[in-house]
């Protein structure tokens, strides 16, 4: 494994085609990890974290940061600040942290959690599980067809849900025992665990 580090500088670090590990520390940071699997710390600053090819770990620290995994199955994690969390392809895990955060799953099975703040989770292709946390979250869907999410923690009047180009006249709210299914041209779409009191009158329409 090659490790690299950083000062407090603003620095750009590029790793090998092998498993690196790489820490930015202080300064507004640039880390690549390419292929392998790559273990990228930002520290301190408004890092930009990229994961590449295989399964990694990304670690923002402070700052506002953008981190973006790639392929491979990917652990992400915002830390503090308000971060955009961009897991790739893969089944990935997205964990926003403290802050206001904006969570990406992209394709694949993902986990999303969004930690403390006003997150926006999307989970994008494949069967999601996403998870608000505290504040007022929302939560994106925009593909009709992009799979079915698990949204654990929905709370009414609190948290969201936001349909992008996907009309009205198409969504359907369904009681599904004790949960509620939302489905969209015939296809569904999320479930709303524990929910039993919400309409299309709720949603948000973009």
């Amino acid at each position: 494994m090659s490790i690299l580090s950083g000062n407090d500088l603003n620095n750009n670090i590029s790793g090998t085609i092998g498993n690196d590990k790489i820490a930015g520390l202080g300064g507004d940071d640039k880390l690549a990890g390419l292929d392998g699997n790559d273990n990228l710390i930002g520290g301190n600053g408004n890092d930009n974290l990229i994961g590449g090819n295989g399964n990694d770990t990304l670690w923002s620290g402070d700052g506002d940061d953008t981190l973006s995994a790639g392929a491979g199955d990917d652990y992400l994690d915002g830390g503090k600040g308000h971060d955009y969390l961009d897991g790739g392809s893969g089944n990935d895990f997205l964990r926003g942290n403290a802050g206001h955060d904006y969570l990406r799953g992209g394709a694949g099975n993902d986990t999303l959690h969004g930690g403390f703040g006003n997150d926006t989770l999307h989970g994008g292709f494949g069967d999601d599980i996403l998870n608000g946390g505290a504040g007022n979250d929302t939560f994106v869907f925009d593909n009709v067809r992009q799979g079915v999410d698990q949204v654990e923690d929905f709370q009414v009047g609190i948290d969201t849900i936001r349909l992008e180009g996907i009309a009205q006249g198409v969504v359907e709210v369904l009681q599904v025992g004790n949960d509620t299914l939302i489905k969209a041209d015939g296809n569904d779409l999320a479930v709303l665990i524990g929910i039993t009191n919400y309409d299309v009158n709720n949603i948000v329409f973009v």
